[in-house]
């Protein structure tokens, strides 16, 4: 059986545990993007679908997950979170296969039978230091005292990838001066909403992004191309929604967690506040770009009317089929020729 969701009360929180954050049942942005697909598609990525299932964590995602720790987070929270595993580049005459452990038995006159394990023991207790390779990841395990461990390669790698925005005149200042992963829950015409800032700031929302160029598209159209397929815009308009609740928050003394009253005060002084992308390559050169998406661009008010439409498809599918599979009940539809697409050669004349 399932666990019930967790439901947070209204307000802005600080600190939250992301795996917190994330059991809560409320709408993020990805809900949002997921009924302006299908009510259906949906309820079948909710907590609601009874045989729903946690998709294991790709290579990729890791990485993500720690550069994202170590840019919004900073270096220490980063090296709290993760281990930098052993390299095999980094020992002589490694052991690391049955035959290695054999070779060198026989080369000291011990026997070589038995499962891996057996060997693995005779091998070190005749000689406690010897480079087991098996032995040396048991021990960074201990030495993570429970951090996550990383590839070496992954670990230096995105140390030397966040330089791509430390070190960048235009982008080096982007994650100072404002708070990581700030959530904020908020009811909006009976439907509960969550948001989840990566960096906020008094006067701006920096959201770190990641991008894909395999068409070797020049870099700011890949991005472009990014943000229409993933619809970040809707993310933006929902998240910027979110920022706009904070003043009421404070003023009714809805703030959870620790935080700076002062650097609170300058949030909710701020009138105008904007939204940045900061997207960095997510294959190859780490290249990193930030977009400013302002808030009074005709795009902008049409995330929101976007935004607008998944709450209504959700409130009208929740009233039908409530807690029940959602199905998606649509008629049946006739193609009309301006349909068909235009590199088919089957539109209207």
């Amino acid at each position: 059986m399932k666990p019930s969701p967790i439901r947070h009360a209204d307000g802005v929180y600080f600190n939250l545990d992301a795996d917190e954050y994330h059991a809560d049942d409320a709408l993020g942005s990805t809900d949002i993007r997921r009924l302006l697909i299908s009510p259906a598609e949906w309820w079948w990525h909710s907590q609601r679908n009874p045989v729903a299932q946690e998709r294991s964590e790709s290579e990729a995602l890791l990485w993500g997950r720690a550069f994202h720790a170590l840019i919004c987070e900073g270096r220490g929270a980063f090296e709290a979170r993760y281990f930098r595993g052993p390299s095999k580049s980094d020992f002589e005459d490694l052991l690391v296969t049955i035959d290695d452990l054999k070779r060198w038995l026989l080369q000291r006159g011990f026997a070589q039978t038995g499962a891996k394990a057996e060997l693995v023991k005779r091998v070190l207790s005749a000689d406690a230091s010897a480079p087991v390779w098996d032995r040396i990841v048991e021990q960074a395990e201990v030495l993570a005292q429970g951090r996550e461990v990383l590839k070496p390669e992954t670990y230096d790698e995105i140390s030397i990838s966040s330089k791509m925005i430390t070190k960048n005149p235009h982008l080096a200042k982007a994650f100072t001066g404002g708070m990581p992963e700030v959530s904020v829950f908020w009811t909006r015409d009976g439907v509960r909403c969550k948001a989840r800032f990566d960096y906020l700031k008094p006067r701006a929302v920096i959201d770190l992004k990641s991008f894909r160029n395999a068409r070797d598209m020049p870099i700011d159209r890949a991005i472009m191309n990014t943000i229409a397929q993933r619809r970040y815009d809707v993310q933006a308009a929902h998240y910027i929604d979110a920022r706009e609740q904070i003043a009421g928050f404070v003023e009714s003394k809805k703030v959870f967690g620790d935080h700076s009253e002062a650097w609170l005060t300058k949030v909710v002084a701020a009138q105008q506040f904007t939204w940045v992308w900061v997207f960095y390559q997510a294959e190859g050169s780490p290249i990193a770009r930030a977009l400013q998406f302002n808030t009074d661009t005709r795009a902008f008010e049409m995330a929101r009317q976007d935004v607008d439409a998944g709450l209504r498809s959700w409130r009208k599918y929740n009233e039908v089929f409530g807690d029940d599979i959602w199905v998606d009940a649509n008629p049946v539809h006739v193609i009309a020729d301006e349909e068909w697409p235009v590199w088919l050669g089957r539109a209207a004349a």
